[in-house]
């Protein structure tokens, strides 16, 4: 990375960034140059002197230097800190939630292989067809399939990658 550049955060999650809400907004904030250029410890207390805690022990360079850019890129943009995460952490949730969750027509026809045997599904206005049978779920129809309790979309591939391979 080139002096003086440091990205943009285009989001932001607690596990990665931590928590912004001690941040002291009045605080006279490091440049971006300062908290590339600084060591580690430099870095410890600079978080000491931003969000007014301790960093975490487990924290490294990458961590610290992330949370320290974010609230000098929030404060810089007139922010408040506790908004603009509430505001992102919305945007993001709804946005992966919207990318995940695919809508299916009805008349949509899934097929599974399982166990040597292929199994065709057709999704209705309300509820799902198999063998001539209407089923309120996905999950009934991969027990009625398996004789165990599986995730129907899963077991179908709907969600949570490939389904699980037979055993």
């Amino acid at each position: 990375m080139e002096k003086g550049h440091f990205p943009t955060i285009h989001w932001l999650s607690t596990a990665q960034y931590g928590r912004m809400e001690g941040m002291d907004v009045t605080s006279n904030l490091p440049d971006l140059n300062t908290i590339m250029e600084a060591s580690t410890p430099v870095l410890r207390e600079l978080y000491i002197d931003v969000f007014q805690k301790p960093a975490p022990k487990w924290a490294r360079v990458g961590y610290l230097r992330g949370n320290l850019a974010w609230a000098i890129q929030a404060v810089q943009r007139g922010h408040s800190h506790a908004t603009l995460r509430r505001s992102l952490l919305y945007k993001v949730t709804k946005q992966a939630s919207a990318a995940t969750t695919p809508s299916y027509q009805p008349g949509t026809r899934l097929i599974r292989e399982w166990q040597g045997d292929t199994y065709e599904v057709t999704i209705l206005e309300k509820g799902y067809l198999w063998q001539g049978e209407t089923y309120r779920s996905l999950s009934a129809i991969s027990h009625a399939i398996t004789g165990t309790r599986w995730s129907g979309p899963r077991f179908f591939g709907l969600k949570g990658g490939a389904p699980r391979e037979e055993k």
